[in-house]
């Protein structure tokens, strides 16, 4: 059935969707709420999260929403395998946390995203019964690759660089440009912060080595000769490409407040313009990602906000 829906009438339904994300009146309401309490009411009176929910946690409220714009953005659209990579990295966040769970001996059933690509149900029987055969290849040799790692970081690692890795490679399939160019950037962006956070701790260059994954519009020969590099040389190496004046203003702007969090926050930002630019597109996936980015920004502010009562 997902075959047969045109983008317009998919694109259709997102706009109608998006009449009901918070507007600024909304986000000052919470910012001066007082507590959790009053930021679960004014989110109840203005209908985001599920009715059935019980409004006791924003968590709660927060998952109940994203469980419906999920369960929307699957069922509406056109090209399947193009928004399954925008979920690929929910899949990994399961994977590292059954992993670790085993590792450490916990019970980690309650803290998984059902809004993964894998079945939810079929990922936790594989490692009940500690059988991969029906998990994708990539992630069933990772995961058994990682079940003799002892380091929690290792494991992370392992995982992350796999789902990235199958990213490329299911890019290679598509000719669709918007996706390629947000994910090049996701790419670089792993790069670049992978490069300055090792740095920064003074990693060696093999562990450094081991995050990078190519398929961005960086070369993978120019991003290892920023490693070990001071932070005021480490634009030389970035400034390439077609998204080479934004990375020059990043790092030129991290020499001057060595705040990691901002570079990471600017370079999603960069990402999520690039499809932005293309949430008007009636005859394509833009609007579509568009919506889900916008929503999971949505909520990612939300449960910021409300750490901060």
């Amino acid at each position: 059935m997902m075959h047969e829906i045109s983008y317009p009438f998919a694109v259709g339904r997102i706009k109608s969707l998006e009449k009901n994300l918070l507007d600024a009146t909304v986000w000052q309401q919470l910012k001066d709420a007082k507590d959790e309490n009053t930021m679960l009411k004014i989110l109840k009176e203005y209908g985001y999260g599920s009715q059935n929910e019980d409004y006791q946690s924003i968590s709660k409220v927060v998952a109940s929403e994203m469980d419906f714009v999920d369960h929307e953005i699957k069922s509406l659209t056109p090209a399947p395998a193009l928004t399954d990579l925008f979920y690929l990295p929910e899949d990994a966040y399961n994977i590292k946390l059954l992993l670790k769970g085993k590792l450490l001996k916990r019970d980690v059933k309650m803290l998984l995203h059902p809004s993964g690509v894998i079945d939810l149900k079929l990922l936790m029987e594989s490692f009940i019964d500690d059988k991969w055969n029906d998990l994708p290849l990539p992630i069933a040799k990772t995961i058994e690759q990682s079940l003799n790692l002892q380091d929690p970081f290792e494991i992370s690692v392992a995982v992350d660089k796999t789902i990235l890795l199958m990213i490329k490679e299911a890019l290679g399939h598509h000719k669709n440009q918007l996706i390629k160019r947000y994910f090049a950037i996701q790419f670089d962006s792993n790069n670049i912060l992978s490069v300055i956070r090792g740095n920064a701790l003074g990693w060696p260059s093999s562990k450094i080595n081991s995050l990078l994954v190519p398929g961005g519009s960086l070369e993978i020969k120019t991003i290892k000769k920023a490693i070990g590099k001071s932070e005021s040389q480490l634009f030389q190496f970035f400034s390439f490409g077609p998204n080479r004046f934004a990375y020059k203003e990043i790092l030129e702007d991290y020499t001057k407040d060595h705040q990691l969090f901002k570079v990471e926050e600017r370079l999603d930002d960069l990402a999520f313009s690039v499809i932005h630019e293309q949430k008007n597109d009636s005859f394509g996936i833009g609007p579509i990602i568009n919506y889900l980015l916008q929503k999971r920004r949505e909520a990612s502010s939300i449960r910021i906000i409300a750490a901060k009562k």
